[in-house]
């Protein structure tokens, strides 16, 4: 009832002239403007303050330091690598003798050329020797300079799902992100990454498989120095087995490999 004696009243005074229809107009616009200006204030507000949360996220994310670690338990032990007079496929004029034992990390020299890369794709079954005879009983995995088992074509995450099936999406998402590959970077084409992400990706692969001889021919050539860093924490806490070819020997001593043996 009262509402409609105002609405009367409003239409009594329209008609009367005592308050001109524009004024009413007016006051009309002003009041609409004036929300919509509210509106707009309000959106900026919340527009900002999401993109102020996605600058700290930022900065969280790249002063948070890499993790990586090789969870993978041995209980080998004693003698799993026997070298016999072996000749290598593309170097017949050296013979090579050498053990190595459960959880033995030992650094391969030599001069370029001489076959350190072919002496670990012997080893990995890659490459069949020349002569003579080679004892390995644990599972081994290699990882070459140019990554090549990598399938370049799908990304991060399809890749490391391909590896282990029992992967969830977040852990496989948590796994790159702990090596800063975060983001569009996990779902486009591993080959649309740099060298040092896709040795990452590697790592990650060797991580999610049961691996108790790593075969790592120079993998610091691709990675900056923090990553250098971090890979080189990963092998010296690793709990299996590893033959390093490197010729960066402060890689070698940050990765506190002390045993060596020298092709020649």
């Amino acid at each position: 009832m009262k509402a409609q004696k105002r609405k009367k009243t409003g239409e009594k005074l329209r008609a009367s002239g005592s308050q001109a229809p524009i004024l009413l107009d007016a006051k009309k616009e002003q009041a609409e403007q004036s929300l919509s200006h509210l509106r707009n204030q309000q959106i900026k507000r919340l527009a900002d303050a999401k993109d102020n949360l996605m600058k700290k996220q930022s900065q969280l994310e790249h002063l948070k330091s890499q993790s990586f670690e090789f969870n993978h338990i041995t209980e080998k032990t004693g003698e799993i690598l026997r070298c016999q007079d072996l000749t290598l496929a593309f170097n017949l004029s050296i013979s090579i003798n050498f053990v190595m034992n459960a959880s033995e990390k030992i650094h391969i020299q030599g001069e370029n050329g001489i076959g350190k890369s072919t002496l670990l794709k012997t080893i990995q079954g890659l490459i069949k020797p020349h002569d003579g005879k080679m004892y390995c009983n644990v599972q081994t995995a290699y990882l070459d300079q140019n990554l090549s088992f990598l399938a370049s074509e799908i990304s991060a995450t399809e890749y490391l799902k391909t590896i282990n099936a029992n992967l969830t999406e977040q852990q496989i998402r948590t796994s790159l992100g702990n090596m800063k590959i975060r983001r569009d970077k996990a779902l486009i084409p591993l080959k649309n990454l740099s060298g040092g992400e896709r040795l990452k990706v590697a790592l990650l692969a060797l991580k999610f498989q049961h691996v108790e001889l790593l075969l790592l021919d120079e993998p610091e050539n691709h990675l900056d120095i923090e990553s250098r860093e971090l890979l080189a924490h990963a092998i010296k806490h690793f709990n299996g087995s590893v033959l390093l070819v490197s010729h960066d020997d402060s890689f070698v001593d940050a990765c506190e490999i002390t045993n060596s043996y020298h092709l020649k």
